[in-house]
């Protein structure tokens, strides 16, 4: 949640951050998305899941064949919106849809990032974020 705000207080006063803030935790994303459980967040994580067995069977078999859980990469994009991996001009243009569509902008992005991890050459040793690399 730190990301989130204290990307807000790089672009407005810090009351408009505060509203921002609130209006993210309190009516943007689901209920106990920021709760101890993160049960809201959990819930997310398994719907995109879902979505990338669906959309991307491959690399839902590659993840399977491995043994890598998905949501050990993909939870902190959605715990801070996206502002630890993305520039913050990329950053505000996704935070524009992500308030104008929705959280649904959130699964989006995550696929379309995901779909980056299938383009990366066998021998590749990027370390970091798929939306770096």
């Amino acid at each position: 949640m730190g990301m989130i705000a204290s990307t807000f207080l790089l672009v407005m006063e810090e009351e408009d951050a505060f509203w921002m803030m609130s209006a993210v935790v309190e009516e943007l994303l689901p209920a106990s998305y920021f709760s101890p459980s993160l049960l809201g967040v959990q819930a997310d994580q398994l719907v995109l899941r879902g979505l990338i067995a669906t959309t991307l069977p491959a690399l839902d078999t590659l993840l399977a064949e491995h043994d890598i859980e998905l949501s050990l990469i993909t939870l902190n994009w959605f715990l801070t919106l996206y502002s630890s991996v993305m520039h913050v001009r990329m950053l505000m243009r996704l935070w524009d849809l992500l308030f104008f569509d929705g959280s649904k902008v959130l699964f989006q992005v995550g696929v379309n990032a995901s779909k980056d991890l299938t383009k990366l050459p066998k021998n590749s040793h990027c370390t970091r974020s798929p939306l770096a690399c």
